[in-house]
């Protein structure tokens, strides 16, 4: 019997992110990127040549035990940020674009956590 893929995916509002529970949304996409592993993870698998790696290529780039690489992927994989695909004993990953386009929403001038002009720059030291 052959065994089909699963893709797994965090069930992510489709909607426009700067509306109801954006501060929700916005703080979940930064604590899942809030680790030096996971942004490394993240850039890994987004440029990896075919848009996707497989977990044992990712575990190879890392000196740390595979449950807390695990880990690390699953927090990834339930904020949104990546996808999750099983075949056979493997795992591989692909960055999911509506988090990508939810951080750019987020972060665009006039956007939602959009700068504004300090009136006193010397408060921010």
């Amino acid at each position: 019997m052959a065994s089909r893929a699963r893709t797994e995916v965090a069930p992510v509002a489709a909607h426009d992110p700067v509306s109801t529970g954006s501060d929700e949304r916005a703080a979940q996409l930064f604590k899942a990127l809030a680790d030096p592993v996971r942004v490394r993870l993240v850039r890994l698998v987004r440029t990896a040549e075919n848009g996707e790696e497989c977990f044992c290529g990712l575990a190879s780039e890392f000196d740390m035990p595979q449950g807390s690489l695990s880990h690390h992927l699953n927090v990834l994989v339930k904020a949104g940020v990546l996808a999750r695909e099983r075949r056979g004993t493997w795992s591989w990953y692909r960055v999911c674009p509506d988090a990508w386009h939810a951080l750019s929403t987020f972060l665009a001038p006039g956007g939602f956590l959009a700068s504004r002009p300090a009136t006193d720059p010397s408060r921010c030291h």
